[in-house]
């Protein structure tokens, strides 16, 4: 008689399996509605945060897989619960935070250089960088247009303009990054008289 898969699956995982039910049974037991959110929003130190993150991070895409769901919805909607417009467990100012979303961005970027494929992308070569150059082109001049039309300067506009498309490239595209804030200070040097 062949073993049905969710029986071969304990017995390849007991040591998860086990863990996880050890850990819900001394949370069951234990449980008072708000205690665990509580101790994660105000005396979860940074190593617990960053744990359980991590745990999330590797436990969700195998569920997502089983749900049929993309890995990515998975995380994103756990990062939208933990975020600060749910449950406010994690805050966004902090260090950990910062860490995955770098971790994050860069794993999003490999990924999806590994979906190209080089050959297609060899192929429509000339249409691939005529692409980037028009989403590059069209919104600088359309925003310098519009700038000429209020009667800035041509140098002021220019760095409005590219103001943020020079920070999302070289900084992290909010104001605790240096670059942004050197960004900002040369869009409003011009400013000043």
């Amino acid at each position: 008689m062949p073993e049905s898969p969710t029986l071969r699956l304990l017995r390849k995982r007991w040591p998860l399996v086990a863990a996880l039910a050890i850990g819900l049974i001394a949370v069951g037991v234990s449980y008072r509605p708000g205690v665990l959110i509580g101790y994660l929003r105000e005396q979860a130190s940074p190593m617990e945060l960053f744990t359980l993150v991590l745990f999330l991070i590797f436990a969700l895409p195998p569920l997502c897989t089983r749900l049929r769901l993309p890995a990515a919805v998975g995380l994103l909607l756990v990062a939208v619960l933990l975020g600060p417009f749910v449950l406010d467990v994690v805050d966004p100012s902090t260090g950990t935070v910062n860490l995955f979303a770098s971790l994050g961005r860069v794993f999003l970027m490999f990924i999806a250089g590994l979906e190209i494929d080089l050959a297609v992308f060899a192929a429509a070569r000339s249409r691939s960088l005529s692409f980037g150059a028009l989403t590059f082109l069209l919104p600088l001049a359309a925003g310098t247009l519009v700038g000429h039309l209020f009667g800035f300067d041509f140098l002021m506009v220019l760095s409005a303009v590219l103001g943020p498309a020079l920070t999302e490239v070289f900084g992290r595209g909010d104001l605790e990054s240096g670059s942004t804030r050197l960004n900002v200070l040369a869009s409003l040097a011009p400013w000043r008289e």
